[in-house]
């Protein structure tokens, strides 16, 4: 396979699989499962149903191993995160009149600064085990917009959160519909009363918290030889895998 990330998403995949005569033929007390997923990138989608298929065959691992790109460093920790979509709603009207209408990619780009200041407040809640150490929000992704002389009617912003493990990223959620609704808002509904922000959570993934004492830290150091546990600040499907049947 070639291509940009592949050693990343599929060499442990590759690495694992080599073994499988090793493991065969091995006297093992408990067994050994490969467990492949898919669109861990998009928000983990495959892992919910391959976790189910594990219950529904009586399968209870002990412990889960994730494979990333770590470079063999144990990691306990990870941040949690969600894909958002913004709809911003406006109205058309031609580019000489503005106030006759509500510009949508306008209220686009004030909503990516409400963003960053967002974002900016919760630089001060800082857990140091992690790269950035905060929270952080931000837009990666704008779309709208039909001609230059045209008044946008709607554009789309499709933003993120990656916050820390154990705060309650709901309130971001949360912070950013009051504050447009209160700050954003009230100057283009003068000229156009239905204008407004809808926001759909796309992808969620809850984050990692370090337990150092795990079964499967524990299991890592020992063959790592590792001294110490770190956090990263990206997604994985860890969180998930650690729900009831099997453990960190």
């Amino acid at each position: 396979l070639f291509g940009r990330g592949t050693c990343d998403m599929k060499g442990f995949v590759g690495v694992a699989l080599s073994l499988l005569p090793e493991i065969a033929g091995a006297r093992l007390k408990r067994p050994i499962h490969f467990a492949l997923s898919y669109d861990e990138e998009v928000g983990c989608a495959g892992v919910r149903g391959l976790l189910q298929d594990l219950d529904t065959a009586g399968i209870k691992p002990a412990l889960a191993i994730v494979g990333e790109p770590t470079e063999m460093r144990v990691v306990g920790a990870h941040k949690a995160g969600a894909v958002l979509h913004t709809h911003c709603h406006g109205r058309e009207g031609h580019s000489s009149k503005p106030h006759l209408g509500a510009n949508a990619v306008m209220m686009a780009g004030e909503f990516v600064h409400l963003l960053e200041s967002i974002g900016d407040g919760l630089k001060g809640d800082a857990d140091h085990r992690f790269d950035p150490p905060f929270t952080t929000v931000q837009a990666n992704m704008i779309q709208g917009g039909s001609a230059v002389n045209i008044l946008a009617r709607d554009a789309l912003v499709t933003w993120e959160y990656r916050a820390l493990p154990d705060r309650d990223p709901t309130l971001i959620l949360d912070a950013v519909r009051s504050r447009a609704e209160s700050e954003i808002l009230p100057k283009y509904r003068a000229n156009v009363a239905d204008a407004r922000f809808e926001t759909e959570v796309h992808a969620t993934y809850p984050g990692l918290v370090m337990d150092e004492t795990s079964e499967a830290v524990l299991l890592a150091r020992d063959v790592t030889g590792a001294n110490q546990v770190e956090a990263v600040a990206y997604g994985t499907e860890a969180a998930i895998s650690s729900a009831p049947g099997s453990r960190r």
